[in-house]
């Protein structure tokens, strides 16, 4: 049983309590936030030597958040915010490849991969249809959006028993 933390993209910082009932494998599951919202994770990770190359496939979600500050904070004073931003929340699913670094009590890893992301636009009817041309986009719902793109983590797990 160890704690395990990380950080990527999608995922976030998340922490997590791992449980290794084998050498060569480690489940785990936790919570944590990609500035946005809360979220969680889980996953599972083969490590066919105990250290060195490992897979592994995940899942987690984040609630719905604001992003508008964290776009402004990235872009500058220039942005003046979104209806789009205002309700994001996303799930994503990741299969990685990496590599382990540590022994009995001390684990480092860096992990990529693809990951898989599906979310949804709220309030997407009125800003897509105030575009201010004579084109008109109509939406009668919010759309759902799935994205695969790379990804790319790295963490440290101490593994208290």
């Amino acid at each position: 049983v160890g704690a395990m933390v990380d950080v990527g993209v999608p995922d976030g910082l998340i922490g997590s309590l791992a449980i290794r009932p084998w050498k060569w494998v480690r489940a785990y599951g936790g919570a944590g936030s990609n500035s946005v919202s809360k979220g969680w994770r889980g996953g599972l990770a083969l490590i066919p030597f105990g250290s060195g190359p490992c897979i592994a496939v995940e899942y987690g979600r984040y609630g719905t958040g604001d992003a508008n500050g964290l776009v402004r904070s990235m872009a500058g004073g220039q942005f003046s915010g979104s209806q789009l931003l205002e309700k994001m929340e996303y799930d994503y699913a990741n299969a990685h490849a990496g590599l382990e670094f540590g022994g009995k009590h001390f684990t480092f890893f860096v992990h990529g991969g693809v990951s898989m992301v599906r979310a949804q636009l709220h309030s997407a009817g009125g800003t897509l249809s105030n575009t201010g041309t004579d084109t008109v986009v109509q939406v009668s719902q919010d759309p759902k959006l799935k994205a695969f793109g790379s990804s790319l983590k790295v963490g440290l797990i101490v593994f208290l028993l």
